[in-house]
């Protein structure tokens, strides 16, 4: 709970703050914002992105910041993209929400298992339906 209270603080104006968004990390369920999810999980692109970040962060030997930010930025490059472009869909896969913490460390503190669990949640939910 330390750990989610120095993360949110930079952000968080009023106490209020801290509750809303810290919400995502402290429920199993992600809600997620139609207008987040209408502007990074919408298209086919966004999709596989997602699906590549996914692949990646559950092959990244350890589960920290400091590991996944060069994996996520190195898999940008590859795939001819900037980093944002991963980025988004992933903050709105595992948060629900357009806006958060730094990607890299809400991924650490959510852990693997609950980040991975929440990015398969949404390439499943938000896929091409038909």
């Amino acid at each position: 709970l330390a750990r989610l209270v120095e993360l949110l603080r930079p952000r968080a104006k009023r106490l209020t703050d801290f509750v809303e968004k810290g919400r995502p990390f402290l429920v199993d369920a992600v809600e997620y914002d139609a207008d987040a999810v209408k502007r990074h999980l919408s298209s086919a692109d966004a999709l596989a992105h997602l699906a590549a970040v996914r692949d990646a962060c559950a092959a990244a030997p350890a589960f920290t910041a400091a590991a996944l930010e060069p994996a996520i930025r190195a898999l940008a490059e590859t795939r001819g993209v900037k980093a944002g472009v991963l980025i988004h869909p992933t903050r709105v896969a595992v948060v629900g929400r357009a806006e958060s913490p730094g990607i890299f460390e809400v991924l650490e503190l959510l852990g693997r298992d609950r980040a991975l669990a929440r990015m398969d949640h949404a390439l499943q939910v938000f896929a091409p339906q038909g």
